[in-house]
Formats: C-alpha cells, structure tokens, sequence
C-alpha cells in the first residue's frame, strides 16, 4: 500500500505524546485515592515491605514476603517496599509509581507494534508501510493507554505485579520479533531472539507468574507473521529447536506433572466455591464478558469486583454457556482458516485467546478480573488500529476513519477519567461498586467497612447511631451472598468488639460453624491475621475463650490444607506467644 503524499511524518509521534499527556490527565483524579482490596495485606500490614533503610537483607525480606502465586512474585514486592522507603504507606505514591509503569509500557507497546507490523510488511505484499506502521502503532497505544479496562492495572495498587510483569513481557516480544526481522534480511539475530526468553521473561516471572505464556506468545507472532521464514535452512532448524525447548517440551512437562500430581490443581479449589468443571465452563461464558469490556466498556459493566458472576454448572445451566464454547471453537477455528489470507486477525484472535491460557483454565484461580486483560487486549486493539492506519492511507475512507479514530480515543478517555475520579474518592468509590455489582460479596463487605469507618468506636455518638447499623446489614448481606465468605462476618466481629462491647454469643456460633463447616475462602486466613492483630493491639476486645473457639474452628475444617493450615497455624501461634495462656 503506497502512502498518501500529504501525510505528515511526525503525526505518529505526536499522537503517541498527546496520548502520554491525556493519559496522565485522565489517571490524575485517581491517584488520590486509599489503599483497596488485596492493597492491604500485601503492602499495608506487611511489615516486611516497611523498610526504613535501604539494604540488601531489607530488600531481601521484602521480596520474600509475598504469598501470591507460587513464587510471591518477588520483584513486585521489593518495589512495594521501595515505595515505602521513600513515602511510607502514602497511596499516592505507589499509584503514580504504577502510572509511570503504565506509561514506559504504553511506548514499549509503540514500538512493538511498529517493528510486529514492520515485520508483516514485507512479507506480505499488502501490508502497511512507512508513517502508516507507526500512525498504527500510535493508534494502539494510545487507545491502550486510555482503556478504562487497564485502571485496575494502575489504581489497584497491588496489580503492579501485571503492570510491571506486562512491561517486560512487552520487552521480550520486542526482542523476539527484532531478533526474527535480521534473520529474515539475512542478518544475525539469534542473540536477540534468546535475549527474550532468557533475560526478559525471567524478569517478567518474578514479577508475576502469567509471564510464562511470553514462549506461547512468541509462538502465536511466528506462526502469523512470520511462518518460520528464514534465508537459510540452518535458521530454520534453529527456531525449531528454540520453540521445542521453550513450548514443546516446557509444556510436556507441565501436563505430565500435572497428571501424575493431580492434587496439585484439586488443592488449588479448596478456598473456592466453585469446581473445576464449573470453572471451564463459567470462564467460556467470561471471555466473552472481556471481548465486550474490550470493545464497549461502560462503567456500569466495569468494577473491581466480578464475584457476581453467576457459575455455569453445566452446558445448558445456563445456555449462554453452550453458546459461548461453541463461540469459542468457531473463533479459533477462524483464526486457523484465515492465517494465510488476514494474518493480523489470526494473530490477533490467538494473542488474545494465548493470554488468558493459564488464567482462564484449568486452575483455581478466581472467576475474573479486568487486570488479567491489560496484555491480552491488544490482540483486538493491534488489528483495529492496523485496518483503520489503512483507510487513512486511503483518500477516499480518510475522513471517516480519523472520526473513527478521534471518537474511540476521547470515549476511552473520558470513560476512564470519570471512573478514575470515583477512584479517588474512597466513599464514591466503594459506593459506586455497590451500585454497579449489588449482589458482589465484596462490594457489600467493602460498603461496610467503608460505613464502619464513619461509625467510629463510640455508640453514644450520632455517626454510631446512623452507620453502624448500615454497616452491619452490608457485612450481614455479604455472608448471605456467598456461603463461605467469612469477610463479612469477621467484619460483623470486629465491628462489635472493638466499641468496648461483646460479641453476641451467636455470632461467635455461625462464625465457628463457618469456619469449620465450609471451604476456606480466599480471605479467610487474611482476615484470621487481621483480627488477631486487631486483638493484640487492644482495638478488638474478644474474650480469650471466643478466640480459642474461632481458632479450633478453624483448625478443626477438613478442607484447610497445604500452605493455608500454615499460615493459620503461624497467626494463631503469633496469638498466643504474645498472650500466653493464664
């Protein structure tokens, strides 16, 4: 495709810029906003990350204080705990810290997208050329940038562990793809290419674990763009042997595993409340949700939470779930048919679908969340952008895809900074979740603390009078949700117990026969640790004969295994060395 003569070669750059700048805008309302969800263990009440000098074994600790993921995601949590050093547990910082990741990323995408489509130009007699890659790659990141569906990414302090694992998962596919390009002009580029896997995606994993999938990924941009073209056979054999030693047998590996230690994904359901039958088939129905997120997201649609999302207990239960898997297959199937004739819409579709591989199968990991889109989305972005750089080049269509191009971004836009604002607020924030999900757990549980907060400690008081009673039927409603969602009832305890008063003996009862009598919930053994601390810093006043009932209760559930029965047994062990019996 020839371009336009009148185009302006500094066009891309410009938008890439203007983007940066919205994006900062947009994000702004948001940074002042508190600490949410998983923020608090994982950076509030970990005293690991409150680092007050900066030295290896300080560093050392802090990165070894994670509990997500079988790694603890060790390079995220040293960041954490630098941001403590410089502003302590100042929310602003660690968000603007996040920011900044979002935006280093958002230009490694640029530049991604320039070389991926650099690379399909020549190989492809109708691919884009010149200004048209990089006004392409500008479209990309800027309507990356902007996607409201990213601001968990950044906002959501603890996802850092995506941002800053996606910025090096970005940088491996920038190698990789840099690496492909040389060995296809007959130039050297083997050291680049394993650059990706061996430098890049390490770093990447000890962030967060999803970054596994960038060999997979590597694999989907070679067999669209690329198709193992080479100029020489010794080339050739060499990418047969670097995709068998990262994909092939990698994955072998893993499958046999997993199948000589079946327990390995069972354990993975014990803190959930759903199977894994019910899992594959509720996540069909979830990707779904995430194409329409990508493609029209709306606020109302958007949240922080998605444990609202009914559970798929067989094919037909309910029929959309028949409907989506059967989507699925047909998509892929496309994808497969059409590599030859629209290679960027099967890259895209199988970029897309490759992301959510560990994330949306086989383990128990929670139903969804809209972070888990922040990389997988731009195998919907990269070809719109692409199509649409297209009809720019073309006179005719030129009006009315830089409208196109123009309305989509200041949507994206204005989307995000209205939801970045309720962001900022933590009232409007918790609110506007509750609004948006009334029948989410979470939302209900946070609405309670939020309402708790404003109660205070005195029941003599008017705040008490008003709020009080507001956050007990929220944290009441967030049990009744979920049957083993023990937040709202450990929130229900705290709530009474640290005015001076004591717990009603009969929420001491369902808390025991929840404990005991139902799978552990994700949260348990963090709000386990929240009350004991809330204990020994004298704010919760529980008889000692309540405590030991929750903590047998605890101990005494079949279904509290591995690495859970540990920490519950260190929490309740850190109890009584510090009050010892009698």
């Amino acid at each position: 495709m020839s371009e336009a003569p009148s185009f302006n070669h500094r066009i891309p750059a410009l938008l890439l810029l203007a983007a940066l700048l919205l994006t900062v805008l947009v994000y702004y309302p948001g940074l002042g906003g508190d600490f949410v969800f998983d923020d608090s263990w994982n950076i509030g009440t970990n005293q690991d990350v409150h680092i007050n000098e900066l030295s290896l074994s300080s560093l050392s600790s802090a990165a070894s204080s994670g509990q997500a993921g079988p790694l603890g995601r060790p390079l995220s949590m040293a960041s954490f705990a630098l941001n403590y050093y410089f502003s302590e547990l100042n929310p602003w910082a660690y968000k603007a810290t996040n920011l900044a990741i979002h935006l280093v990323t958002g230009c490694a995408i640029y530049l991604f997208v320039v070389l991926l489509l650099g690379a399909q130009a020549p190989i492809r007699a109708n691919g884009l050329a010149g200004n048209h890659i990089r006004l392409a790659a500008a479209l990309v990141a800027a309507l990356w940038l902007l996607h409201p569906l990213n601001l968990t990414s950044v906002l959501y302090v603890v996802q850092r562990m995506t941002s800053l694992a996606s910025l090096f998962m970005v940088l491996a596919l920038i190698a990789y793809v840099y690496g492909r390009s040389r060995q296809i002009k007959g130039q050297k580029g083997a050291l680049a290419i394993l650059s990706s896997v061996l430098v890049f995606t390490p770093i990447a994993v000890l962030c967060k674990e999803n970054a596994l999938l960038v060999p997979v990924y590597l694999l989907v941009i070679e067999w669209t763009i690329f198709r193992f073209k080479t100029t020489n056979n010794a080339d050739k054999t060499w990418l047969r042997v670097f995709f068998a030693s990262t994909v092939l047998l990698p994955g072998l590996a893993i499958a046999t595993y997993l199948l000589v230690n079946p327990g390995v994904i069972q354990d993975s359901y014990l803190i959930r409340n759903f199977t894994l039958t019910e899992r594959l088939y509720t996540e069909a129905r979830v990707l779904w949700t995430y194409v329409r997120l990508i493609v029209l997201p709306t606020n109302a649609a958007l949240g922080l939470f998605h444990d609202d999302i009914a559970l798929s207990t067989g094919l037909l239960s309910p029929l959309t779930t028949l409907v989506s898997i059967t989507g699925l297959v047909v998509l892929l199937a496309g994808a497969i048919a059409v590599r030859k004739s629209a290679p960027l819409i099967s890259f895209g579709i199988l970029f897309f679908l490759a992301g959510h591989s560990l994330e949306s199968s086989i383990f128990g990991l929670e139903i969804a969340h809209e972070h888990r889109n922040y990389l997988p989305q731009l195998g919907l972005l990269i070809p719109a952008a692409a199509y649409l750089a297209g009809w720019i080049a073309s006179p005719e269509r030129r009006r009315l895809s830089i409208t196109i191009a123009v309305a989509a971004s200041l949507f994206l836009a204005l989307t995000t900074f209205v939801r970045s604002s309720t962001w900022g607020d933590t009232i409007a924030f918790s609110y506007a979740e509750l609004t948006h999900h009334p029948d989410s757990a979470r939302a209900n549980y946070q609405m309670g603390r939020i309402y708790a907060s404003i109660a205070g400690t005195t029941p003599t008081t008017a705040d008490y009078r008003k709020y009080a009673p507001l956050a007990e039927q929220h944290f009441i409603k967030a049990g009744q949700l979920q049957t083993n969602y023990t937040d709202g009832l450990f929130g229900l305890l705290i709530l009474h117990s640290s005015n001076g008063s004591i717990a009603p003996a009969r929420l001491i009862d369902q808390i025991e026969h929840t404990l005991s009598g139902h799978q552990p919930s994700a949260n348990t053994i963090n709000q386990l640790n929240n009350l004991v601390r809330c204990t020994l810093d004298n704010f919760c006043q529980i008889p000692a004969i309540d405590m030991d009932r929750i903590f047998s209760s605890i101990l005494d559930n079949p279904d509290l295994k591995g690495r859970h029965r540990q920490l519950a047994s260190g929490a309740i062990e850190r109890f009584h060395t510090a009050r010892p019996a009698g």
